[in-house]
């Protein structure tokens, strides 16, 4: 089975020299397109791939299955989970899936045997509401920034392992921090500056490979990242 996804992310027009959702074709053949990449490109060369091969009369050993799921970018429940739980899956008989992976810049592609697994971090911390002049213990933002700098210096412990040469991307757990919500809103100024706010929560993308040790991640986010004793609070989605 040849697996792909026709959904894509979010765009911020303006960021875009050409507009991200009209692919545009330029001089030198590149397609410059929200999704292009992640990850139509793939499928486009599924597609290619079995036009050739039907036209130079390759018949295969088994059946070969193309497949597009249309919500992989939201986490595909509705999608892919769904069809995979189905009776029609299982008539399939299917022995390997081919799964999206990283861009190539040549005719080279690497196949992997795993994957890993997202998590998606969202640390919440609260604290009692202050003047924005005064010095508090253990406010929402003080403690969040205490997790947030934990969490930086795991980081790149694990980025120095790639830069050293000791592991490939794929073998280390990746963190990048996804969002970052606090303040109190103002009706005439974004944000009100002189009150420390009750609430401020963190967002992460966290990929875990398939050799980690996950116990210990949970015991790391529940005891070190999000402990319940510094007014934190955490869950974690796949």
């Amino acid at each position: 089975m040849l697996y792909s996804h026709t959904d894509v992310v979010p765009a911020e027009h303006d960021k875009w020299v050409h507009h991200p959702f009209e692919a545009h074709l330029d001089s030198d053949g590149r397609i410059y397109a929200r999704g292009s990449q992640d990850m139509k490109c793939v499928g486009l060369q599924y597609l290619e791939a079995v036009r050739r091969l039907k036209g130079w009369g390759f018949q295969p050993k088994r059946n070969v299955y193309v497949l597009f799921a249309p919500d992989e970018e939201i986490g595909g429940h509705d999608g892919a989970e769904k069809f995979s739980l189905s009776e029609v899956f299982r008539g399939l008989n299917v022995g390997i899936v081919l799964d999206e992976g990283l861009a190539s810049p040549d005719e080279h592609y690497r196949a992997f045997y795993a994957e890993r697994s997202p998590w998606w971090l969202v640390i919440k911390a609260v604290g009692a509401p202050g003047h924005g002049s005064k010095l508090y213990d253990n406010s929402a933002m003080e403690n969040l920034l205490k997790s947030i700098e934990i969490i930086r210096r795991y980081r790149a412990s694990q980025f120095d392992l790639i830069k050293a040469g000791l592991k490939a991307d794929g073998d280390v757990v990746s963190i990048n921090m996804a969002f970052l919500k606090a303040g109190t809103p103002s009706p005439t100024t974004g944000y009100v500056m002189n009150l420390q706010p009750s609430e401020a929560e963190a967002g992460f993308d966290i990929r875990v490979p398939p050799t980690a040790d996950t116990e210990s991640l949970e015991r790391r986010i529940a005891e070190e990242w999000a402990p319940s004793w510094r007014n934190m609070s955490f869950r974690v989605s796949n």
